[in-house]
C-alpha cells in the first residue's frame, strides 16, 4: 500500500499559503519576481495560482515554493510596484 501526502508551500512559520484573486505573489522574497494572482485552482485559496507576472505580462500556473509570500490586495504593500518594494 502506498501513502500519498500532499504538501502545500508554506511560509517560514510553517503556515499554508492562501490567496485571493488580486493578491500579489512574490517569489523567493525577490520584488522583481512579483505577479498578480488572477485565478485560483482551488476554492479555498490554496496553491497553485494563476499569476500574471508584472515584469513581462506572462501568465502562468504557479505552485510557489517555501520562500514565496502572498501580499493581500488590501495591504498597503499590495499596491506597491516592485521598484517601491525593493526601495529602488
Amino acid at each position: 500500500m502506498f501513502i500519498v501526502m500532499h504538501r502545500y508551500p508554506t511560509d517560514q512559520e510553517g503556515a499554508v499559503l492562501y490567496a485571493q484573486v488580486g493578491d500579489r505573489l512574490i517569489l523567493e522574497g525577490d520584488p522583481a519576481r512579483t505577479g498578480i494572482i488572477i485565478g485560483l485552482a482551488h476554492d479555498d485559496g490554496s496553491p497553485p495560482y494563476v499569476v500574471k507576472w508584472q515584469s513581462s505580462g506572462h501568465i502562468a500556473m504557479v505552485s510557489p515554493g517555501p520562500y514565496a509570500r502572498v501580499i493581500p490586495a488590501a495591504h498597503p504593500a499590495g499596491s506597491a510596484l516592485p521598484q517601491q518594494l525593493s526601495g529602488a
